[in-house]
């Protein structure tokens, strides 16, 4: 893949995310601090990819420009290979090219190791297939002579090794010698395997070491550690990746600068699920996720409670929301009914495995108060009469089986009360307590539609 010269930040920057653009330009330009590996840290799913592109984009003519999408060249397993060939396609065709393929091919054969019957093979300059099966017997009558062989051998191969990288870097300045930095993103970092992720650091760090030659690596900066761990079974695997990466550059989540509370209610993956629900028309409940002045809706406080809500969390979320819609033909406007239903699609989107045995209407009060709202007893509840303690006794009214908790069960009649006093109107009559019967089981239902389009 190459850079996509459309997806720029004066087409869209919704985020904000220009400014941490600028920044890195200013990083990787300066002589002073020497930064030539960069890593932009950002959970799955946070638009990492779209931001690379962009980035590549706002550095301009003035740069020569790779693009690599690491998790697709896994597949070639030699890391070397993928980056000198796209660095290559950057020369024209031609005298010039065909110069650098010269000098950068011995770097390529450099750097494999050889095991077992390979080993012995490439010391004697046979076939592998050509040796017997009882080699090892051979070995041991000549294990002076092959011990001097391999010796021998191995200190070639590290003469011919620094040849090759200087070689290689040799064809680095045919093209950053006309004063253009060459800068080589590396996006989709923190999917590959982790052998190969491990050589593609290892690769850039002693061939590429080189003036005027910057990369970036796009990853989930936990995950590469946890590959790091399980290939060389190092704890501190922090420590070993600050080896390989000059600085660590956070991708940002809220287009402002926000704390507290007001960072969670101005994520970007919050504002980005708002112009998805719009883009399904669906600008009823998109209103539900924005803020009502300087109050937060009671739908931002459930999106605080998810452990991480990424941009591809929003499209899923937003894009569950309009398949229910489709299916179900709710009327959005509905204000309890479409509150209990969007909370059995956060249930399916976001708590399956918590929530498995919904389909069947069984879950727990501990389960509303863990993922939905939160009452430490029965008197914080009576003090808290309005839309959430509505919402609270609705779901606590629906479950099965009737599992005891922090507070009470409340009758049907308490919960009416509860409705009149914080004066929520849906229309119902003081007898129409199959109603809200009915109410309290949107939220299962909602769920066991999604889960089964049923």
């Amino acid at each position: 893949m190459s850079v996509k010269t459309d997806v720029t930040f004066s087409g869209r920057d919704e985020y904000n995310r220009k400014k941490t653009a600028d920044g890195i330009l200013k990083l990787l330009a300066s002589d002073n601090l020497g930064i030539s590996r960069l890593l932009i840290n950002g959970d799955w799913g946070e638009g990492k990819t779209e931001f690379c592109h962009k980035l590549l984009n706002h550095f301009g003519d003035g740069y020569h420009l790779v693009y690599v999408d690491a998790f697709v060249a896994d597949s070639i397993d030699n890391s070397l290979l993928t980056l000198t060939s796209k660095i290559a396609k950057l020369l024209p065709e031609g005298r010039t090219r065909n110069l650098f393929m010269k000098k950068a091919i011995p770097g390529l054969k450099v750097g494999a190791k050889t095991l077992g019957k390979a080993g012995v093979s490439w010391l004697f300059k046979q076939n592998a297939e050509d040796i017997n099966d009882d080699y090892e017997k051979e070995l041991q009558k000549g294990a002076e002579k092959l011990s001097d062989l391999a010796v021998e051998a191995i200190l070639k191969e590290q003469v011919e090794a620094e040849k090759s990288i200087e070689a290689l870097k040799s064809a680095l300045k045919l093209l950053t010698g006309d004063g253009k930095q060459l800068i080589i993103c590396i996006d989709e970092f923190d999917r590959c395997r982790p052998p190969y992720a491990i050589s593609m650091l290892e690769t850039v760090k002693h061939f590429f070491d080189a003036d005027k030659v910057n990369f970036i690596f796009c990853a989930n900066k936990e995950v590469l550690e946890q590959s790091i761990k399980h290939h060389y079974g190092v704890d501190n695997a922090g420590r070993y990746l600050d080896k390989f990466i000059d600085f660590t550059v956070e991708l940002p989540r809220t287009p402002y600068n926000y704390s507290g509370s007001d960072f969670e209610y101005n994520r970007a993956s919050v504002s980005h699920l708002v112009s998805e629900l719009k883009k399904y028309k669906l600008n009823d409940v998109s209103a539900k996720f924005q803020l009502s002045g300087q109050r937060p809706t009671f739908f931002l406080e459930m999106l605080e409670r998810v452990p991480t809500f990424t941009l591809r969390d929003a499209e899923t979320f937003a894009r569950n929301i309009a398949i229910y819609g489709e299916i179900s033909g709710i009327d959005w406007q509905d204000e309890s009914q479409s509150c209990m239903v969007i909370l059995g699609i956060m249930a399916y989107t976001f708590y399956k495995t918590d929530f498995e045995n919904l389909e069947k209407d069984e879950y727990s009060q501990q389960l509303i108060m863990k993922h939905f709202i939160s009452y430490g007893s029965n008197s914080e509840l009576k003090r808290d009469l309005g839309f959430r303690s509505f919402i609270f006794t609705s779901l606590d009214l629906g479950k099965k089986p009737m599992t005891s908790g922090v507070v009470d069960k409340i009758s049907i009649e308490d919960h009416m009360l509860i409705a009149k006093v914080s004066g929520i109107n849906f229309g119902m009559e003081d007898s129409d307590k199959d109603d809200l019967k009915n109410l309290s089981k949107q939220f299962s239902q909602a769920y066991k539609l999604m889960l089964n389009l049923a």
